[in-house]
């Protein structure tokens, strides 16, 4: 605090100095000889005096009038109650300069949330420049940590101005960052020459800064980088100073947290996103917000099988390329409209595609949800695919589905290495093999299917018995729904 904010005046009105001083013959001037202070009559007192009153600097701030035997015990109250003023002061600026750090800090936390860390240099060497009036120091690195841990320099500030990744900075502090990032404790050199710790980490260089702090940068324990300041005047730093310094530390930290929480978020979404074109969306979702079984748990399901007829032909007439190209068309449309109708694209084996209902997630009336979809497919297979593939040269293209409900036991399936979440059991192998039985664009349901959605459907479906599946031994009973408005387009 300086000498020059002193408020002679002010203090004098204490009210216990107030009634200590009135009791004495007293008067107190300012250094304009203005009487500021009247205490007990000195009128008619032969013996008094006019004494200097002056701080402990030696710095005459006014004039005491009294009687000599009082001299000592007035100046010595009035001193006491100066240095309480002092640590008043100090303390009530040291407030009003966190506060001036806590607004600032909004504003940098605020803008710390932007995904491009560039659009934050200029604020940060702004809120540096306002820090070294506080702090002197000639400049300082900053190093962050990246997503492999490793420490990289991202920022140096000195009255050259600042400099940032990419460019030649004029002293590789890597080393101390990466120990100081890593042991989360400060080191705080007042003089730099022959200073152990200075040769231990440069033991070829000569450091000639008159001061260095280095501070680890943290973020509820997780690492986010290291400070550097050089040439740091701040002899015997104390506890106060300190603070400041840490609310200083915390700002930064926070900002660069934030960027870096948003950066790994870039990188997950990217990954998620990457993810959903390889595994089905509601699958993707659940693991990312950590949610639902991965373990085997039997459950109820209504699966869906859809196969291209004559598949290996078509194949031989058109070779690998083409024939992923014709694919990518029909399954473009097809995992639309089972999506569409809250179905779980499960796999796509190349003509074969399965789609799951109430798994992972347990949904109303999946069965139907199932019928729809595949109503769906067989129109969107014949009136739009179809003639895409056929004015392509494709003279056999045709689509058929099967589909079944009841039990099956959902969950990993694979090594510690590969996982792939599905389902599996007798429920799955009877839609498979329903499909099979399915002529160009039919769709083939078990009779549990058909009990369930008979009454909601809206379409006739036809009885078919006596179906001898591969691998049942008793033959089968089921359904079979024909849309007797289709045109096959390949027989036009």
């Amino acid at each position: 605090m300086k000498e020059e904010t002193i408020d002679l005046p002010k203090i004098l009105q204490n009210s216990s100095l107030k009634k200590v001083l009135t009791s004495i013959p007293l008067q107190v001037f300012d250094q304009a000889n203005q009487l500021i202070f009247q205490g007990g009559s000195c009128e008619g007192i032969p013996k008094v005096r006019g004494f200097p009153l002056s701080l402990s600097s030696g710095n005459i701030i006014g004039l005491i009038r009294t009687e000599r035997k009082y001299k000592e015990a007035i100046l010595k109250i009035i001193g006491k109650e100066i240095d309480r003023y002092f640590d008043r002061e100090e303390i009530e600026h040291f407030k009003a300069r966190h506060e001036i750090i806590y607004k600032d800090s909004l504003r940098l936390l605020r803008k710390g949330f932007v995904k491009d860390l560039s659009k934050l240099e200029g604020l940060i060497v702004q809120y540096l420049n306002f820090f070294r009036n506080y702090f002197l120091f000639e400049g300082l690195q900053i190093y962050l940590v990246d997503a492999g841990n490793l420490i990289f320099p991202f920022m140096e500030f000195s009255g050259d101005g600042p400099k940032f990744q990419g460019e030649e900075f004029s002293f590789d502090f890597g080393e101390m960052a990466q120990f100081v990032a890593s042991d989360k404790e400060y080191i705080y050199i007042e003089n730099c020459k022959d200073n152990e710790i200075i040769e231990a980490f440069f033991p070829e260089e000569k450091l000639e800064f008159k001061g260095l702090l280095a501070m680890p940068l943290n973020h509820d324990e997780e690492k986010v980088g290291a400070i550097i300041f050089t040439d740091f005047f701040k002899p015997n730093l104390n506890e106060k100073e300190l603070e400041e310094i840490n609310s200083f530390i915390f700002l930064l930290s926070r900002v660069f947290m934030n960027f870096k929480s948003q950066e790994r978020q870039k990188k997950t979404d990217l990954i998620f996103k990457d993810l959903k074109k390889y595994v089905s969306k509601k699958m993707v979702e659940m693991r990312r917000d950590n949610e639902g079984s991965v373990g085997g748990v039997e459950k109820d399901i209504t699966v869906l099988f859809g196969q291209i007829h004559q598949f290996q032909k078509i194949y031989n007439s058109l070779g690998p390329k083409k024939m992923m190209y014709l694919l990518n068309i029909h399954y473009e449309f097809l995992i639309k409209i089972a999506e569409s109708f809250g179905g779980n694209v499960d796999k796509v084996l190349g003509e074969s595609l399965m789609v799951v209902w109430n798994h992972p997630f347990i949904q109303d009336e999946p069965e139907l949800l199932a019928f729809e979809a595949a109503k769906n497919m067989i129109e969107c297979s014949c009136h739009t695919i179809g003639p895409v593939w056929k004015k392509l040269g494709i003279k056999n293209y045709s689509f058929g589905i099967g589909i079944n409900t009841g039990k099956a036991v959902a969950g990993n399936l694979g090594s510690k290495d590969f996982m792939d979440f599905t389902v599996i059991g007798d429920t799955v192998n009877v839609a498979q093999r329903l499909e099979t039985k399915a002529s160009p664009w039919e769709v083939f349901i078990h009779k549990n299917v058909a009990k369930k959605i008979k009454s909601k459907i809206g379409v006739p479906l036809k009885e078919v018995k006596g179906l001898n599946l591969k691998g049942k031994a008793e033959e089968m009973t089921a359904y079979c729904f024909t849309d007797q408005n289709l045109t096959d387009p390949f027989k036009v």
